[in-house]
C-alpha cells in the first residue's frame, strides 16, 4: 500500500503504464466534478468519480481485496477514515470471485485518515474498507482508479 498527496504523483507515475494518466486524472478533478466513469483503456484502466453525501459508519465493516486489479483510492475533497490489513492477516469470509474481482475478510484494521487531495494505492494483497468512516460534512468528491495488474 502506498500513500501520499497528489501533488506528489510524479514519484509514482513510472511504477505502472497507466499510473501516470490514471494519477493525472486525479489531480484534475475539482469539488464540481461530475460523477462518472472516465476511461482510459477499456477494460483496462479507468477512473469512477462519485459524489458521496451524508453517510453513516460502516457497521461491522467488511474488508475487500482485489487480484486483477490495482485501486488508487483519492479523495477531492471532505476526509474519512481508510481501513487496510494485510490480506495474509485476515480470515477470507466470502472467496474469491473472478466475475467481479473481489473477495471479503475481516479481521484487526489498521486505520488510516485520507485527507483532501490525498491517495491510497492498494495492491493485490492490500485488504482494505474505502469510506469506512466520513470524518467531515457535505458532499465529498471521491474517485477509485482501477488498473489492471497485467498490463
Amino acid at each position: 500500500m502506498v500513500t501520499d498527496n497528489i501533488k506528489n504523483r510524479h514519484l509514482y507515475a513510472n511504477m505502472h503504464k497507466y499510473f501516470a494518466e490514471a494519477l493525472d486524472i486525479l489531480a484534475s478533478l475539482t469539488p464540481d466534478s461530475p460523477k462518472g466513469k472516465i476511461v482510459i483503456e477499456e477494460g483496462k484502466a479507468w477512473v469512477n468519480v462519485s459524489r458521496i453525501g451524508e453517510s453513516r459508519d460502516k457497521i461491522d465493516p467488511a474488508f475487500e481485496a482485489h487480484g486483477a486489479f490495482i485501486d488508487i483510492h483519492y479523495l477531492e475533497n471532505g476526509s474519512e477514515i481508510f481501513g487496510y490489513a494485510n490480506l495474509a492477516d485476515l480470515e477470507v469470509t466470502e472467496g474469491f470471485d473472478p466475475a467481479r474481482d473481489v473477495l471479503f475478510a475481516k479481521g484487526h484494521i489498521n486505520e488510516i485518515k485520507l485527507c483532501p487531495r490525498e491517495f491510497i494505492i492498494t495492491f493485490p494483497d492490500d485488504a482494505h474498507i474505502p469510506n469506512m468512516r466520513k470524518l467531515t460534512e457535505g458532499e465529498v468528491v471521491r474517485a477509485i482508479a482501477k488498473i489492471a495488474v497485467d498490463c
